[in-house]
């Protein structure tokens, strides 16, 4: 589903910038 690769991107995003 779209809706969920785009959860999918967004969690990785707050990922790096969360472990930056």
């Amino acid at each position: 589903m779209i809706i969920r690769q785009m959860a999918n991107k967004i969690s990785k995003i707050s990922w790096f910038c969360f472990l930056s």
